[in-house]
């Protein structure tokens, strides 16, 4: 055994339960099948994510074509934006001048309700809300469904991790059998 540069080769000082990890038991030739095979399948995961995550930060993998397609749908969704922003202003507005409609009918009514029981406050004043605030009345904005962007590796790389992992589940099995065979 040549640990850490002591050129000791005497087995009898190895225990006779690890002298089995120590003997070579015949050829090395599985073993280092395996371990260019791993060092590909590493390699090839490791340039593929250093390719798409450079093609995603740099944005250069597409190509003219792709990209006058590309503005053309980017034209549309901008013009289909303007023209929802435009339904939304719209549709507050309404809702504004239903508010102050309200508003304005709550004060005449509450005026008439005044003069009815005898107390004259002169002109009618607009209500005001609990809060002490006057004013109109927001609704929440209504928000468009639109599709999620695709902005990631997704299914290729959960299937390269899952056969990553199969792979070496396999690679794992056989070698164990091999060794409890010995």
């Amino acid at each position: 055994m040549k640990l850490f540069g002591r050129k000791n080769s005497d087995q009898n000082a190895v225990p006779a339960d690890l002298q089995q990890y120590y003997s070579s038991g015949g050829s090395n030739a599985g073993k280092w099948i395996l371990r260019v095979g791993l060092f590909v399948v590493v390699l090839a995961i490791l340039v593929g994510g250093g390719i798409w995550l450079f093609n995603k930060l740099s944005d250069k993998n597409s190509t003219t074509a792709t990209q006058s397609t590309s503005s053309q749908q980017e034209a549309e969704r901008k013009a289909a934006e303007d023209k929802t922003k435009a339904e939304d202003a719209a549709k507050k507005a309404a809702e504004e001048a239903k508010a102050a409609e309200a508003r304005k009918k709550a004060a005449d009514e509450l005026a008439r309700k005044k003069a009815a029981e005898g107390t004259n406050q002169g002109a009618a004043t607009p209500t005001t809300g609990a809060d002490g605030v006057s004013g109109s009345t927001t609704s929440p904005q209504s928000t468009s469904t639109t599709e999620l962007p695709n902005s990631g590796p997704g299914a290729i790389l959960a299937g390269l991790f899952a056969g990553a992992t199969a792979f070496g589940t396999l690679l794992h099995s056989i070698f164990l059998r091999r060794r409890q065979t010995r």
